[in-house]
């Protein structure tokens, strides 16, 4: 009888840790690609259906999170990523280029309220003499496993603008 006890709850510890690894295996390798059977085209009009004339671009695709451009002007631009599991814009902020999708994060240059002058932004005198502005950036990344947004903590960069 205990032989049979101890089989049985052998049995079951096994089913067990065989279903949650199963369960482990489709959500993070088998689902991952879900999305990718479909065009950029496909999930921008999932995202937004009025996204052509909301020149809205597509980025990249990682996991179930679209990463998309929208502006037609010079950078900064913005950046707007979406949960295609949700249905949800998840976050938006402005970019610079470059935009970096690797694994989970989105990295890139963002603006700062940094006020810019001649000491940190060298040619700002002759973008000035250009018409043009400038802005101070900083690296960040955005982590789309905790959508959280992390500074980079590099020196701080500075970029024309009109």
């Amino acid at each position: 009888m205990k032989k049979r006890t101890i089989v049985l709850v052998g049995a079951i510890i096994f089913i067990v840790i065989f279903g949650i690894g199963a369960a482990f295996f489709c959500k993070y390798f088998v689902n991952k690609n879900v999305w990718a059977k479909y065009t950029s085209d496909q999930l921008m009009t999932m995202a937004d259906k009025n996204w052509t004339s909301k020149a809205m671009f597509f980025k990249g695709l990682e996991g179930n999170f679209i990463i998309i451009d929208q502006g037609t002007a010079p950078y900064p631009r913005g950046l707007v990523i979406y949960d295609l599991n949700n249905k949800k814009e998840v976050f938006s902020d402005k970019y610079s280029q470059p935009l970096d999708i690797t694994g989970a994060t989105v990295n890139y240059w963002e603006p700062t309220t940094q006020k810019v002058t001649a000491v940190n932004c060298p040619e700002l005198v002759n973008w000035a003499k250009e018409g043009l502005g400038a802005e101070m950036e900083k690296h960040v990344s955005f982590i789309l496993t905790t959508l959280t947004l992390k500074d980079l903590s590099e020196a701080h960069r500075c970029m024309a603008t009109q």
